[in-house]
């Protein structure tokens, strides 16, 4: 019995929603941003967490072109 109560939850693709839980201080200025913006703080928090993203990824590929570019500068010279 206790297999099909398991099983009962696996569903292929099911989308999962995770809650996050921010610092009041941190929800509060969000929040208030929100507000000013006239959208949803969770559209604005995604909307901050995919620039982040962005930013981390240029950072990645920017070091990735700078070791490039050391490793042809010290075959070179």
């Amino acid at each position: 019995m206790r297999a099909a109560a398991v099983l009962q939850f696996d569903r292929p693709g099911a989308k999962l929603s995770l809650p996050v839980y921010l610092d009041d201080q941190v929800q509060a200025t969000l929040a208030a941003l929100a507000t000013a913006k006239g959208v949803e703080l969770s559209t604005l928090v995604n909307d901050l967490l995919r620039k982040d993203i962005e930013l981390i990824e240029l950072g990645r590929r920017a070091s990735a072109i700078a070791r490039s570019t050391k490793g042809r500068a010290a075959a070179l010279g």
